[in-house]
C-alpha cells in the first residue's frame, strides 16, 4: 500500500502512470479497510442437533475446520444402527470426513451404540470418555485402541479452547478410575460451548440431582444462551429452579416420534413456555441446525428451514471479541483462564439475555396462551 501511494506522489512519473498507480492504491487500501478483524471468529460456528429418534446426537462445527461429535445414536432392532444408516449419512452429505473430537456422554445404547460404527467410518482425531467404568466405554475404548484413536479421560475442569470457541467441562467430577453413580445418567458430561456471547450448554442426561449440585458450585458457568434439554425432556430434569439458573433463549430437545417414556414431558414443555423459552423438537422438525459468528444466532429446521434470527445487537457488531483463542487442551488450557484474556465477554448475567429477536421468520408455538 505505501508503495502505491509513494508512486502516486512522484513527480517524474507520467500523469497516466499516476492515475493508475492511485487508483491501485485506493483499491489496496479499500481492501486493507474491507478485511476481516482477527478479533472473532473467521467462519461460522454451527451446531447441528441430528434426528437420531429416542437417542441423541449432537454436532459442533467450530472455526478452523474442529469438528466434534457428541453422542452418536443407538439402535433400531438387531440390524439398523443409527451412527451407520443415520449420523455417518448425514456428516457426509454436510461434506464431513473426519471429526476431531468424538466424545460419549454416558454409556447407554441411545447414545453411544452409533459410535462403533462411526469410528469405522471417519477418521478421529480422539475419543473423550469420563471415568465411570462401563461395558460399552470399554468397547468403544477398545475399538479405538485397535483403530489408533488416541482415549482420553475428561472430567470436571478441563477446559479446551478450540477454533475461537471455549469447552469446559462441568461434569462429572475428577475421581478414581471405576467411579459410579446411582444411575448412568447422573455420571453424563455435561459442556458448554462458549463462543463470543453465544454459549451452548449440552447435558446428557443428567437429572434433577446433578442440576442442583451444578447450581451450588457453578451457578456463574451456567448460564448460556442454548440448552440442550436433558433426558430428552423427563419430567426428572429441567427442574425451574435450575431453567431459571441457565436462562437459556433456546431450548433443543432430541426425542422420538410416539416413544414409550412420552418424552418431553407436559411438565417439562410448560416449564419452558412460561418462561418464553423457544422450543425446538427432532420428532416435531427433525434435525435442528444453529449458526453463529459469535454475537447473531440464526436457527432452522430440516421440515421448515429458517425459523428464526437473532442480529447481533445494534451498536454491538463486534461484540464478539476476543473469541479467538490460541487452541490448546488439558493443563495448559486450564492455566489460561479469564486472568490471561480479561476481554472475554461471558459475563455472568448477560449471557442468556442478550439476544433481542428483530424478526420472526416462523410464528412462535402456542402464542396465543403465553402471549408473542
Amino acid at each position: 500500500f505505501y508503495p502505491l501511494v509513494f508512486l502516486t506522489l512522484a513527480e517524474s512519473l507520467h500523469r497516466r502512470l499516476r492515475i493508475l498507480f492511485l487508483i491501485a492504491a485506493l483499491g489496496t487500501g479499500w481492501g486493507l479497510l474491507g478485511y476481516p478483524s482477527r478479533s472473532g471468529p473467521r467462519e461460522p460456528i454451527r451446531w447441528t442437533l441430528l434426528d437420531v429418534g429416542q437417542g441423541d446426537s449432537l454436532l459442533a462445527e467450530l472455526p478452523g475446520r474442529h469438528r466434534l461429535l457428541v453422542d452418536g445414536g443407538g439402535t433400531l432392532g438387531p440390524v439398523f444402527n443409527l451412527g451407520r444408516h443415520v449420523v455417518s449419512p448425514a456428516l457426509w452429505s454436510l461434506g464431513i470426513g473426519s471429526i476431531d473430537i468424538m466424545a460419549l456422554t454416558h454409556p447407554h445404547r441411545d447414545h453411544g451404540a452409533g459410535l462403533g460404527p462411526i469410528m469405522e467410518d471417519f477418521r478421529i482425531g480422539e475419543l473423550w470418555l469420563t471415568e465411570t467404568d462401563s461395558r460399552l466405554g470399554s468397547n468403544l475404548a477398545g475399538k479405538a485402541e485397535e483403530l489408533g484413536i488416541p482415549v482420553r479421560k475428561v472430567s470436571r475442569g478441563d477446559r479446551f479452547y478450540l477454533g475461537g470457541c471455549r469447552l469446559d467441562v462441568l461434569h462429572p467430577p475428577a475421581g478414581t478410575p471405576g467411579i459410579r453413580f446411582q444411575s448412568e445418567n447422573l455420571g453424563s458430561l455435561v459442556l458448554r460451548f462458549s463462543c463470543g456471547r453465544i454459549s451452548l450448554l449440552a447435558t446428557g442426561d443428567i437429572e434433577s440431582p446433578v442440576e442442583r449440585h451444578l447450581r451450588q458450585i457453578d451457578s456463574a458457568r451456567l448460564e448460556s444462551t442454548i440448552l440442550k434439554i436433558p433426558h430428552h425432556g423427563s419430567p426428572g430434569a429441567s427442574s425451574a429452579s435450575f431453567l431459571d439458573e441457565v436462562r437459556p433463549r433456546i431450548a433443543l430437545i432430541s426425542s422420538g416420534i410416539t416413544n414409550p417414556w412420552a418424552h418431553p414431558s407436559d411438565e417439562v414443555i410448560d416449564r419452558l413456555k412460561k418462561r418464553r423459552i423457544r422450543i425446538y423438537r427432532t420428532d416435531r422438525k427433525g434435525a435442528i441446525f444453529l449458526e453463529s459468528d459469535g454475537c447473531s444466532l440464526r436457527v432452522g429446521t430440516w421440515r421448515v428451514g429458517e425459523e428464526l434470527h437473532f442480529p447481533c445487537p445494534a451498536g454491538r457488531e463486534g461484540a464478539q471479541e476476543p473469541s479467538e483463542y490460541p487452541d490448546r487442551v488439558g493443563d495448559e488450557g486450564k492455566r489460561q483462564d479469564g486472568e490471561t484474556y480479561p476481554g472475554e465477554y461471558n459475563t455472568p448475567r448477560t449471557q442468556g439475555s442478550i439476544l433481542v429477536p428483530q424478526r420472526r421468520v416462523a410464528p412462535t408455538e402456542d402464542e396465543k396462551q403465553y402471549g408473542p
